[in-house]
């Protein structure tokens, strides 16, 4: 078993300035599933997921709907991960947001016999 970790912190104004220049960013980066919440600070907490999630997979910058960030019940983030990601044993992701800024940290638990 391999440890990985990635974290993405996300400026909310830079991001939202992003959003309203490129009107197809939305659907490029979420799943209709994600953005049932269009409020920005969400959505930016979503990206810096879906960065982390990317970081801590090795995988290929872009590839945003491959990876699905919705809540439980209690507000726990959870990662719907595609089906060719099967080497993910366990998780944990927490996001934050403070002020400008939302945060996402993942550590994830993977098969390291499978790449």
């Amino acid at each position: 078993m391999k440890i990985s970790v990635g974290n993405d912190i996300v400026n909310i104004i830079r991001f939202k300035n992003k959003i309203v220049k490129n009107k197809n960013m939305l659907e490029k980066v979420f799943l209709p599933s994600e953005m049932k919440n269009k409020d920005i600070r969400h959505l930016a907490g979503l990206f810096a997921a879906k960065e982390a999630v990317t970081k801590a997979l090795n995988l290929k910058v872009g590839n945003w709907l491959d990876i699905e960030i919705l809540h439980e019940k209690n507000g726990k983030p959870k990662v719907n991960f595609s089906s060719g990601l099967k080497r993910i044993q366990d998780y944990s992701l927490s996001i934050a947001h403070d002020g400008k800024y939302a945060l996402a940290t993942v550590v994830v638990l993977l098969d390291d016999k499978s790449k």
